[in-house]
């Protein structure tokens, strides 16, 4: 039946055959990443300014910075994912989340993986 010649395969491959450990790992994962992500997020709001040329213009906007980590990293790298449309507004975003990366811990399930992570950061007049 194919069914069986399925599973022969993956236990020929070596990989599991009911893939749980698959599904455990991708759930260790999830749940690092949504762990990591507020870390960031806390250590960011220590280390937001709203830019004082862009207050004083009503400049606002959002950007949306991606996190991205690499096996051969052990720091996370930054980027601009999504321009606020003010440079002064994504150089402070930036920077802030460049300095949270450095004080948020990485999840252990983490460590030497593959990962990205977006986050939007909003600047309003009223914050």
């Amino acid at each position: 039946p194919p069914i069986l010649a399925t599973q022969n395969k993956i236990a020929a491959s070596g990989r599991p055959d009911d893939l749980s450990e698959v599904k455990n790992a991708e759930v260790k994962n999830a749940e690092g990443l949504g762990e990591y992500r507020l870390g960031l997020a806390r250590e960011a709001r220590r280390f937001k300014r709203y830019p004082s040329v862009a207050r004083e213009n009503a400049w606002t906007g959002v950007v949306v910075l991606m996190i991205q980590g690499a096996a051969s990293s052990a720091t996370p790298i930054v980027s601009i994912d999504q321009s606020s449309g003010h440079a002064v507004l994504d150089a402070q975003a930036l920077e802030m989340l460049e300095k949270a990366t450095r004080l948020a811990p990485l999840p252990v399930s983490l460590m030497g993986k593959r990962f990205a992570i977006s986050l939007p950061i909003h600047y309003r007049l009223d914050d």
